[in-house]
């Protein structure tokens, strides 16, 4: 006889795995079906071997050829994020009816955020750029992030935190776990299963089903349409956003930043006004390899001589939705000039605050995408429940985001989750309570 859940969670990025701790916590049959692996974590930290845990190595894009970040492992992409912590644009919730305010102040507890991290681990090329970039003007603060400072060792964000610093969402899969939370991996679902007109499980591509109360997709911007789709809910994925951004680069020989953490500042001044967010991001060999040459062309690959003498900013806007996912899983994104309006002032600013700072042969990648999103819109697809047209179909993850995001998104995700776990409690009579923080390290 079929084991009978109580929640299906389909995906274990920071949305889904909290939904699943919660829930699995209050004493609920909780089973998480992902699709990717649960990479060992002695991949973590290491350049080559991080890519494992990247969407086609790292290589996913657009039909226009656009880079595109996705993780597929346990723990989501969060797990090669750079672990910083930023709120939804103001009034992005509250556009489309929803309150996120209290599960984003218990998120902030659950993930340990540190709001004031240290300048010794921001490093001495940082702090200068942010002086550089203050006198300039231009507001430069601390990064907030979702990192233990007295396990931090700086430098491997983007490479999975070798260390155990840093938040992700296999902290509330081992939570989950511990309260007997089942974890299926390398399973990808296709479809929920539907009888009249009410899911009550959901099939792999592989044909194996599971069956439970409750199912909440939470499979990320471009996975969590397609299922909805397929499971009888047309539109999904029509449009989306996806956070493109890109990198202005100088050199500078006295300028220490390559072993610096990554955004460990921010400029937020023009989030509001702009839709734009500035950061410096101090690549990993392989990442600026890969800026260099395939987000600049082959041309650029002599700069690689002088990385360890490279500074970057990053502009990372909040563009427009537009595109669509489609059926076999590519999808289509172009920029509008809106985007490169954006892009390129972000650009003006980043070469001004370098070339103040002293540094000398400046140039930008290409556009690349960090954060596919707001593909199954609250308010469109699903209503402030997180619910779709489908009875107790759930979606809860950067999908379901109202717009697109142009800011660090886990935070948010982690909020969504929260939120999405007091709901279904609501509906399964189980007592909310808030939720106790996690250490970082799952």
């Amino acid at each position: 006889m079929e084991k009978q859940y109580d929640v299906i969670v389909v995906g274990t990025g920071p949305a889904g795995a909290t939904v699943a701790a919660q829930m699995a916590k209050a004493g609920q049959k909780v089973l998480m079906v992902e699709k990717g692996a649960y990479h060992p974590s002695w991949l973590l930290g290491k350049q080559i071997p991080a890519l494992l845990h990247f969407d086609k190595l790292g290589l996913l894009s657009t039909r226009e050829g656009m880079m595109v970040a996705r993780c597929i492992t346990v723990g989501g992409s969060a797990v090669m994020s750079c672990g910083s912590a930023m709120p939804p644009y103001p009034g992005m919730y509250e556009r489309v009816g929803m309150d996120l305010s209290e599960e984003l102040k218990e998120a902030h507890a659950y993930m340990r955020i540190e709001d004031d991290f240290p300048e010794r681990l921001i490093g001495k090329g940082q702090m200068r750029l942010m002086e550089v970039a203050n006198s300039l003007g231009y507001e430069f603060k601390k990064m907030p992030k979702f990192i233990d400072p007295t396990k931090c060792v700086g430098g491997s964000c983007m490479k999975g935190c070798s260390s155990g610093a840093k938040w992700s969402g296999r902290v509330p899969v081992e939570e989950a776990r511990r309260y007997g939370a089942d974890l299926v991996t390398r399973s990808h679902v296709v479809r929920a299963i539907v009888e009249q007109g009410e899911a009550v499980g959901v099939e792999t591509r592989q044909g194996k089903k599971y069956f439970g109360k409750t199912v909440v997709l939470a499979a990320g911007g471009l996975g969590s349409p397609l299922i909805l789709r397929a499971s009888g809910v047309p539109g999904a994925g029509d449009k989306f956003g996806f956070d493109a951004l890109w990198f202005t680069y100088g050199f500078h020989k006295d300028l220490p930043t390559v072993n610096d953490i990554d955004m460990g500042l921010g400029c937020s001044s023009f989030v509001e006004s702009d839709g734009f967010v500035l950061s410096p991001v101090m690549h990993t060999w392989g990442m600026y390899l890969a800026s260099a040459t395939v987000g600049g062309g082959w041309s650029y690959l002599p700069k690689f001589a002088k990385f360890r003498h490279a500074v970057s900013i990053m502009t990372k806007i909040k563009d427009d939705l537009g595109g669509k996912i489609f059926d076999d899983g590519s999808f289509s994104k172009p920029l509008t000039d809106n985007d490169w309006k954006k892009l390129r002032k972000g650009e003006e600013i980043a070469t001004r605050i370098l070339k103040a700072a002293g540094c000398t042969d400046l140039f930008s990648c290409k556009p690349f995408a960090a954060h596919p999103c707001a593909s199954v819109r609250i308010g469109d697809h699903v209503d402030t429940n997180f619910e779709s047209k489908i009875k107790n179909l759930f979606v809860c993850d950067t999908s379901a985001f109202p717009e697109s995001m142009g800011l660090p998104c886990v935070w948010t995700c982690t909020a969504q989750g929260l939120k999405m776990a007091k709901i279904l409690k609501e509906r399964l009579g189980v007592p909310v309570a808030k939720a106790a923080p996690l250490p970082r390290s799952g």
